[in-house]
């Protein structure tokens, strides 16, 4: 069991140190006062009603990190928080209550009843030194049973050098190298149907998740399930919650942690303009249950003509030698293909660079 008990520790190390502070280290939680101002009454009450309502769950978005303020790294499964694709990247991850496209079944499965044809989409994103993630999507919708979706993410890293449990810092024999490869799989379904003005998206996915440690193999299960309402069909608010990685533990030589189990409420609101295309302003937030961290997420996505889509966001709480939080992006669209691109810088780790591409038939 020595050389089990080795791997998994070095597994455990890449995991909560590589990961936790690549993706969304965290401290203390610091974010900017809040003032909604005094705004007169106008005869028009309805105009005051909404932005009150996203004042508010944007003051509960952001104090919901003193309700699971606490450890973290509890959690086994880091790999299943990276980001996929780049158009989420690109709005830090804020995508869940916009999102409409094959991604969908990994950030908030009701977001495949927005598409109205068949999509798949590819991505590859690298992180730092032997480490990249990859995604493969696809969504299918019908006419009369609502969409089908399947994802497939993987996580790796290269070349590990295996080392003795008792060596120290001694020189010692060459004892080789190993690879760690992460993989989910996603087997999702969403439908809609109208609500009120406007029109409510439900779903779910089923999730097979595998770790290899090269020596030591762990698998699992989990749920996703996720909703959305527009309140008009045509533009405004939407409210989204969703519930990722609900399911078992990835156990390595009878220890085992349980995944982690991901909150995420969100809200949007979509602008169309007459000559300066559409805008919409999205916020969600990750509420990490047995990490004991809440990681709060807004962004912008603008697009001032068809082809063309300009995209950014920042998250609150990243570790200072951890970038400053900012991610930016851009998406092109020409017919049929979509090129989605993303930078997310992380200060003293490093920059990462994703890539993705979408087909529409």
């Amino acid at each position: 069991m020595k050389n089990t008990n080795e791997t998994t520790n070095m597994k455990i190390t890449i995991e909560n140190g590589l990961l936790e502070g690549a993706m969304k280290g965290f401290t203390k939680p610091s974010f900017p006062n809040i003032s909604t101002g005094n705004p007169q009454p106008s005869k028009d009450d309805s105009r005051l009603k909404m932005p009150g309502m996203t004042t508010l769950i944007a003051a509960v978005l952001l104090s919901s990190n003193l309700l699971f303020a606490g450890g973290k790294g509890t959690s086994g499964g880091q790999f299943l928080r990276v980001a996929v694709g780049a158009r989420g990247p690109a709005m830090s991850g804020a995508i869940s209550p916009v999102v409409d496209d094959a991604s969908a079944v990994y950030y908030n499965p009701a977001g495949l009843s927005r598409m109205d044809r068949r999509e798949v989409e590819v991505a590859y994103n690298a992180y730092f030194k032997d480490t990249a993630a990859q995604f493969l999507g696809y969504g299918h919708p019908t006419a009369e049973h609502g969409t089908f979706g399947v994802g497939v993410s993987l996580f790796g890293v290269k070349d590990i050098e295996k080392r003795s449990a008792d060596g120290g810092d001694v020189d010692s024999a060459d004892l080789g190298k190993f690879n760690t490869q992460d993989m989910a799989v996603s087997l999702g379904w969403a439908n809609k149907r109208a609500l009120g003005n406007g029109r409510l998206h439900y779903g779910a996915a089923l999730k097979y998740i595998s770790s290899d440690l090269g020596t030591e193999s762990a698998v699992t299960g989990a749920v996703d399930a996720g909703a959305m309402w527009d309140m008009k069909e045509d533009g405004g608010f939407t409210f989204s919650l969703a519930m990722l990685n609900l399911g078992g533990e990835l156990k390595f030589a009878d220890q085992g942690d349980p995944l982690p189990l991901n909150f995420k409420p969100g809200v949007a609101y979509r602008m169309n303009f007459e000559r300066m295309g559409k805008l919409a302003l999205a916020m969600d937030a990750d509420m990490l249950v047995h990490d004991g961290v809440t990681y709060v997420q807004p962004a912008v996505e603008w697009t001032p003509v068809t082809m063309f889509t300009l995209r950014g966001g920042y998250q609150f709480g990243r570790d200072s030698d951890a970038g400053s939080g900012m991610s930016v992006g851009a998406g092109f669209n020409l017919m049929n293909l979509k090129i989605d691109y993303a930078f997310v810088p992380y200060g003293d780790l490093g920059d990462t660079h994703r890539v993705s591409l979408g087909y529409k038939f």
